[in-house]
């Protein structure tokens, strides 16, 4: 499983190419938060319906396009937004 880290955390030069060797041998799971990347993801799991204790269970599932249909979720709102607008 690889996971996606905040723009503010920092690593290890060479952590990206440690990364680029396990995705070569892996079906790489990625935790991420930038639309752009949400929108070519093969397959998105939503998890919520908040943070903390508050989260914890799947609200959406499937391809991008489905996820941004699939109703009212943060993530949902986001990529429906960011989907029209590409299709512009």
């Amino acid at each position: 499983m690889l996971l996606g880290r905040n723009a503010e955390q920092s690593g290890d030069d060479d952590d990206g190419e440690r990364i680029g060797q396990r995705v070569d041998q892996i079906e790489p799971v990625v935790v991420e938060h930038d639309l752009r990347t949400i929108a070519v993801a093969d397959w998105i799991i939503g998890l919520g319906p908040g943070a903390g204790t508050a989260g914890g269970r799947v609200v959406a599932e499937g391809v991008p396009h489905d996820v941004a249909r699939s109703g009212d979720t943060p993530t949902a709102t986001h990529l429906r937004g960011y989907l029209a607008a590409r299709t512009r």
